[in-house]
C-alpha cells in the first residue's frame, strides 16, 4: 500500500495543477471566443460564465492543495524511497509560481502576470521531465 501512495499523491498533484492551468484557459477562451457569442447564445454564455466562476474561485485553494500534496509526495519519497531531482525542481518551481501569484494578487501588474504565466510554463516542462525520468 505504501509503495502506491507517493504515486497517488503525484497524480493528485498533477490533476490539481491541471485545474490551476484551467484558470488561464477559461479566461482566454472567454475573452477570445465566448464574448463574441454573447448576443446570440446567451444561455451558453451564462453556463460558461458559471463554470468559469467556479474555476476562478477555487484557483487559490487548489494551488495551496497542490503544494501540500507535492510536499507530502516529497516527504514520502525522501523517507521511504528515492528522491527525483526533477521532482524537487518541479516543487521549487511550483512554490515560486505560487509566491509570484501571491505577489500578483497583492500588487497587480502585467509584468507579474507575465512572470506568473512564464513560471507556469517552466513548471509544466519540469513536471513532464519528472514524469518521464522518475
Amino acid at each position: 500500500m505504501l509503495e502506491k501512495l507517493p504515486e497517488l499523491l503525484g497524480f493528485l498533484t498533477g490533476f490539481a495543477i491541471l485545474f490551476l492551468i484551467l484558470n488561464y484557459c477559461v479566461k482566454w477562451t472567454y475573452r477570445n471566443y465566448v464574448l463574441k457569442l454573447a448576443k446570440s447564445h446567451k444561455e451558453l454564455v451564462g453556463l460558461y460564465q458559471k463554470v468559469m466562476k467556479i474555476i476562478v474561485k477555487y484557483h487559490k485553494p487548489i494551488g495551496v492543495l497542490a503544494i501540500v500534496l507535492a510536499l507530502l509526495h516529497l516527504w514520502l519519497m525522501v523517507t521511504y524511497f528515492r528522491v527525483s531531482w526533477f521532482g524537487v525542481t518541479a516543487l521549487i518551481i511550483l512554490i515560486i509560481t505560487a509566491l509570484i501569484g501571491i505577489i500578483l494578487y497583492k500588487f497587480k501588474g502585467k509584468f507579474l502576470l507575465f512572470t506568473h504565466r512564464g513560471a507556469t510554463i517552466v513548471l509544466i516542462i519540469a513536471l513532464g521531465l519528472h514524469a518521464l525520468f522518475k
